[in-house]
């Protein structure tokens, strides 16, 4: 408090609060607005001397949020550094100059020599014991690593480090098949990685944050989420929370300004769940090194095998072929990793889209999610295990045949020296097939017609599968049913027309939207575009809103956003229209369309008013006025009053009379009502399009301010100008 205290009186805590997080700048994690992590703030009120509890939940509340941005950026880096695969740059460095170090030191002719001694040897002993399959075997494997070694020892480690290598490929391939499996059209892997540290940031920093201080998430609001990433990139608590005020989000401003309990607990239950999922992230990144490794380390004792030990039969080949198979292997298991890696992130990312808003609930049924794929992924790393060690120990069958002539040279003693056994599917020596056989046999009973005749249901042993045949059945009892003599089902079918009026409802929309575009009021993908869609899809037959987003859709419109938002404009005028008080509904619906729009000051609403406007002056007949009607009209106009409004209308009803007639007077009211709704709908273009403009504002109310007096004091008297009957009516 001392401290606190000492820098607000210096001036400088600003200085410190764009301090950030000095120690995590280097990270340079960002969100995809290009914000950096460790420039986020918790905005909140840091109480007082006399408000003790308050100051305390903001303590706190600063340590939960200290410890949640550490965690977050620690492990979107982690996960992004190993998938850049940046660290293997040091690495391959040092092993290389080590490689060629050792290859200088062993592999000289009189190592060379000695060892195809060796091996020679074992040659003429087969050869002398009649295992001339074995000698054979033995030859062309001493031969083999004659060609081999040579390439290899020229540049070791090569295949494993260059910028071609097991390694690289072994990594673009796993990114390539993540992006191909959750959808994404582009597998450029520098790309992807940056594209999943962005989202990374924005689903567990940026949206959960929003929710923790605010309630909610700010960015649905454009102009919020412009407030907000000002403020956090100026570093300043003060202009977040002020900017949350100038942007209409009085809720955000509200929460930001009364730290609670509740937020604490929240910031523990996002603390836990985001340290979960993320931790299982880096968990993987560590996987993925450790495979990477692992490859080099096969790689590097490879130069033995290739040196000396290729060429004496025994132990020595099992090790050099163990090696080759375990680097080429160790690359293949981190192309696994890092798919598992990638998909495990993206399908984060998807599943954060598919809940706008709701990026706690999907961190807590994340973390649940998350226990499923740690088993899961155990049993990929003991099944890939099990999976090399098989294939060694093949190879090493080839080279090393058991006692006996021909080409069999008596496997069986040689399989039982290497601890493999028979190869048989029930044997333990190869775990896991005998699991595939059945599941295999399963299958096939599941996807055979007689147990589907036995069942009678199509794949019986699936789940649901009674669900999926009884709702299947239905459905042929609704397309194949009669009514009036025609079936439901097929182009023509009865059942088929049911959705016309989807088509239908979308050409309206379309070519309202068309109109729109025309009279320079934007097209699809505008809020202006919207609201004239909205408006054609009810004129044009749509008997509730629900109908309005989906014709939206089919008329090209794909900011889902925008949608929302136009038909909840629509909606609060159907709700809300009704409640203003005034004979001329079209009226009505202005003035309610401008409450709202001056509430929530968001194009959709600016558009809903201008939309209103235009109907409200929309068929209006255009009468004309003559003489000393359009004099006395003209003076209506210019200083609208109680008085001169009942004048006329008495003179329409022939309570008086004047120098005009009472047909006159039935004109002169409709042309008031006619020139009120014009400069309603004239202003109303200057206002939407540029809403901070004090005359713009001050000549669109006062035109409207103008119509609605009038259409008040005309329901004093039995005539209005929304009601006077036209000439000879």
């Amino acid at each position: 408090m001392l401290g606190a205290t000492a820098l607000a009186a210096s001036g400088d805590s600003e200085s410190v609060a764009n301090a950030g997080f000095p120690a995590l700048n280097w990270m340079n994690i960002r969100d995809s607005r290009g914000v950096e992590l460790t420039h986020y703030r918790f905005a909140t009120s840091p109480g007082s001397l006399f408000e003790p509890l308050e100051t305390a939940v903001a303590v706190v509340l600063g340590l939960e949020f200290a410890g949640y941005i550490v965690i977050v950026t620690g492990a979107i880096w982690v996960i992004g550094y190993t998938m850049s695969f940046h660290w293997l740059d040091p690495f391959g460095r040092a092993l290389s100059g080590i490689a060629r170090s050792l290859d200088a030191q062993i592999g000289i002719p009189m190592v060379l020599i000695v060892a195809t001694s060796i091996g020679a040897f074992i040659v003429a002993w087969f050869v002398l014991r009649g295992f001339h399959a074995r000698a054979a075997t033995q030859v062309v494997t001493m031969v083999g690593v004659a060609v081999i070694g040579p390439v290899f020892m020229a540049e070791p480690l090569e295949d494993v480090l260059s910028s071609h290598g097991l390694m690289s490929q072994g990594r673009d391939l796993g990114i390539s098949v993540a992006a191909g499996l959750t959808g994404h059209t582009y597998a450029d892997p520098a790309g992807l990685v940056a594209t999943m540290q962005e989202n990374l940031a924005d689903n567990f920093a940026r949206q959960p944050l929003q929710v923790w201080n605010f309630g909610h998430v700010i960015d649905d609001r454009a102009a919020c989420a412009a407030s907000w990433t000002a403020g956090v990139q100026r570093g300043s608590e003060s202009a977040v929370v002020s900017g949350l005020r100038a942007c209409g989000d009085l809720a955000a401003y509200h929460a930001a300004l009364n730290p609670s309990m509740g937020q604490v607990g929240s910031g523990l239950v996002m603390l836990l769940c985001a340290g979960i999922l993320l931790a299982f992230g880096a968990y993987l990144s560590v996987k993925i090194i450790w495979s990477a490794l692992d490859s080099i380390f096969h790689g590097f004792a490879a130069i033995f095998g290739f040196a000396a030990g290729g060429f004496v039969y025994g132990p020595t080949q099992t090790f050099l072929v163990r090696n080759l198979v375990d680097s080429f292997y160790g690359a293949v298991v981190m192309a696994v990793y890092i798919i598992y890696l990638g998909l495990y992130v993206l399908f984060l990312d998807n599943l954060f889209d598919q809940a706008p808003g709701q990026g706690t609930v999907v961190l807590i049924l994340g973390a649940v999610v998350e226990i499923v794929g740690l088993l899961q992924f155990r049993r990929l790393v003991g099944a890939l295990h099990q999976g090399n060690e098989w294939i060694v120990n093949r190879f090493a069958l080839a080279l090393q045949q058991g006692p006996g002539g021909g080409g069999a040279g008596g496997g069986g003693g040689g399989s039982t020296a290497l601890g493999m056994g028979s190869s048989g599917l029930d044997n333990a020596g190869v775990p896991g097939l005998g699991l595939i056989a059945g599941a295999a046999a399963l299958g096939t009973l599941n996807n055979n017609p007689a147990s589907a005749w036995l069942f009678n249901r199509v794949s019986p042993l699936e789940p649901h599968s009674m669900k999926r045949q009884s709702a299947m059945l239905d459905q042929w009892g609704v397309w194949n049913a009669r009514w009036n003599g025609e079936k439901a089902g097929g182009p023509d079918g009865l059942a088929t027309h049911a959705y016309l009026d989807r088509l239908h409802l979308s050409h309206a929309a379309r070519d309202a939207t068309a109109v729109a575009r025309n009279d320079g009021r934007g097209g699809v993908n505008t809020a202006r575009g919207a609201a004239a869609a909205v408006d054609g899809v009810l004129v044009g037959g749509g008997a509730f809103l629900g109908q309005v987003a989906a014709s939206l859709r089919g008329a090209g419109f794909t900011d889902e956003d925008m949608i929302q938002r136009a038909v909840e404009a629509r909606g609060y005028l159907y709700k809300h229209a009704g409640d203003v008080p005034l004979t001329d509904k079209n009226l009505a619906e202005v003035v309610a369309a401008s409450n709202y729009a001056a509430s929530m000051n968001t194009p959709a609403a600016h558009a809903e008013l201008e939309r209103a406007a235009l109907t409200y002056a929309f068929g209006r007949e255009g009468v004309e006025l003559q003489g000393s009607a359009r004099r006395v009209g003209e003076e209506y106009m210019a200083a609208p009053s109680r008085e001169g409004l009942n004048r006329i209308q008495k003179v329409a009803s022939g309570e008086e009379t004047a120098m005009y007639s009472a047909g006159d007077a039935a004109q002169i009211l409709r042309w008031i009502g006619d020139e009120h709704a014009g400069r309603v709908s004239e202003t109303v273009t200057d206002y939407i399009t540029d809403p901070s403009n004090a005359e713009n504002r001050r000549r669109f109310f006062a035109a409207q301010n103008a119509a609605i007096d009038t259409d008040y004091w005309a329901t004093e008297a039995t005539r209005s100008p929304a009601s006077a009957l036209a000439p000879g009516g």
